[in-house]
């Protein structure tokens, strides 16, 4: 039943973001269709999926614990993800959760993200960074990776030399980000 009212509240949406907060509104009254969104998204629904993901963003700036009963369908799906809009949306909502864990502390986030869910955000963002995603995937990845390798010691070396060697042929949007976790590592080594 969640799956068909899901799909049917999906269907009358378009791309502009209004439209978009009527899935909003629904994933925060019926927040077990998150599980079902995040199916679709991953099973590449084409239909679906993109404008699943970008619901699922909004959603989540609204309320971001709606995804910590999800971690591990989220994990098990971000690895397989090819489509680049959802890679973006994906890598987006790695950098909030890592931001609300690290940055943040946020209890309920601490609480709620496993060893392994970090480790498993921290090898696709190594992933969609070194891979030929777009820049917004990228800037997500990095900043991402810079915020567990506040925990896990072989992040920022790697992170450093990826950065580095990327910088001269990125785009704009990447070498400003790139410079910004640069200047962030130097002075956390210092």
């Amino acid at each position: 039943m969640r799956r068909e009212a899901l799909k049917k509240c999906l269907t009358r949406l378009c791309e502009k973001r209004e439209n978009r907060l009527e899935i909003v509104a629904f994933l925060r009254k019926n927040p077990e269709s998150i599980a079902v969104l995040l199916e679709m998204i991953f099973t590449e629904e084409e239909e679906y999926g993109l404008i699943g993901g970008w619901s699922l963003d909004l959603a989540l700036q609204k309320d971001l614990y709606l995804i910590l009963p999800y971690l591990d369908e989220f994990c098990q799906g971000i690895p397989r993800l090819l489509n680049q809009s959802a890679i973006r949306t994906m890598s987006k909502i790695c950098a909030t959760l890592a931001e609300a864990y690290y940055q943040k502390k946020d209890q309920k986030v601490i609480s709620a993200m496993k060893i392994t869910h970090k480790e498993v955000m921290a090898e696709v963002c190594f992933d969609w960074l070194i891979g030929k995603h777009k820049v917004a995937a990228k800037v997500f990845s990095m900043t991402s990776l810079y915020k567990f390798g506040k925990e896990f010691d072989w992040i920022h070396p790697e992170l450093e030399v990826i950065l580095h060697r990327g910088y001269e042929e990125g785009s704009a949007g990447f070498r400003s980000r790139a410079r910004k976790v640069l200047d962030n590592l130097k002075n956390s080594s210092a």
